[in-house]
């Protein structure tokens, strides 16, 4: 269907029904569109993808979404997905994502619980590299509809915003406290934060001064409102297991060593993407610790949502590599997996 402005040389290219012509910046694009039954009772209409563009005196010219129109399958569109890991992480880690929806506009949350998941699944990941990660998983085609990217560029704009921008990022942080203990204890751990070539800007520097140097980085800087004297309050803090367990995991299994970050906001930023990671990791931990069975780790759970991968088949996401006895361990964490999901416009 065509508006009144379109002339008749470019409506005669259109490649056929239940599609429109819009004509934006001077150009003539081409959508999908499909009728749909409106609260009152008539029927209305709801544009779907562009697949492609009409070109005056060249006719129409379709793009990589062609293929859903005609009904066929793409020759270079990802049409198997990894998705349990990214599902089960999802599950488990529910209400992180929603205390950051509390704090956060809408699409930077999902962005920010995105780029948290991706790297508590798959280790620490490169800036650069997020991307394809991220088209690869269950997460670009569950969040398809909001409008954030998850490119180099737009994620160093995330981060550089988390680190210059830090009232949302205070109020999440006061809110986790207050959620906790109420009382406040900061840790430090030193994190390589450049590559090898050019860490620190340092010349010669090696791996092995690293190493030798790291333990004089920091100190300890203990923080409470509590009404303790400073030996009671150290006392207190070794009791807090928990923040160990964070910074082991940071550094042992989530593997947060050459950030390759030189950009002060950035790393700002980019310490608070940790914390969600680290959050993650807890839940992971405390839904593993439900099972009560000393045989099965937080590593073994994430291989058996690991196997599951969603196909595309026709308009539908399909479940494939289902075992039915890691499907009961899981289910018993709170985590059932989508058999069939359709593949929405």
């Amino acid at each position: 269907m065509a508006g009144n402005s379109i002339p008749e040389e470019i409506k005669q290219h259109r490649p056929g029904p239940c599609t429109e012509i819009k004509l934006i910046n001077g150009h003539y694009y081409v959508y999908m569109y499909q009728s749909v039954k409106l609260p009152s009772g008539r029927w209305g209409k709801k544009t779907g993808r562009n697949i492609g563009a009409i070109v005056p005196n060249t006719g129409f010219i379709p793009n990589r979404n062609y293929h859903l129109y005609k009904g066929e399958e793409s020759q270079d569109e990802i049409t198997v997905l990894e998705y349990g890991q990214y599902a089960l992480i999802e599950t488990v880690a529910e209400d992180i994502l929603s205390s950051l929806r509390k704090y956060f506009p809408e699409n930077r949350a999902f962005q920010i619980f995105a780029y948290a998941g991706i790297l508590y699944a798959n280790g620490f990941v490169h800036l650069d590299q997020i991307q394809s990660y991220y088209e690869q998983s269950w997460l670009a085609q569950d969040y398809k509809k909001l409008p954030f990217k998850m490119g180099k560029t737009a994620l160093g704009n995330l981060l550089d915003d988390l680190g210059r921008r830090t009232t949302r990022v205070i109020n999440y942080e006061n809110a986790a406290i207050a959620d906790s203990s109420s009382a406040i204890a900061v840790d430090g751990h030193a994190i390589r934060s450049c590559s090898d070539e050019n860490d620190l800007g340092k010349s010669g520097y090696t791996w092995e001064k690293f190493e030798q140097s790291k333990e004089t980085f920091g100190v300890y800087v203990l923080q409470s409102n509590a009404a303790k004297s400073a030996e009671e309050v150290f006392a207190y803090y070794k009791k807090r297991w928990r923040v160990e367990t964070f910074y082991q995991y940071l550094k042992n299994k989530g593997d947060f060593n050459d950030l390759m970050i030189q950009n002060y906001y950035k790393e700002q930023g980019f310490s608070f993407i940790m914390l969600i990671t680290g959050q993650i990791h807890q839940k992971m931990l405390t839904a593993v610790k439900s099972l009560d069975d000393n045989t099965i780790s937080v590593h073994d759970i994430l291989l058996m949502a690991r196997c599951m991968k969603m196909e595309r088949r026709g308009n539908n996401w399909n479940l494939k590599n289902a075992r039915k006895r890691d499907l009961q361990i899981l289910e018993r964490i709170g985590f059932k997996p989508k058999t069939m999901v359709p593949d929405s416009i």
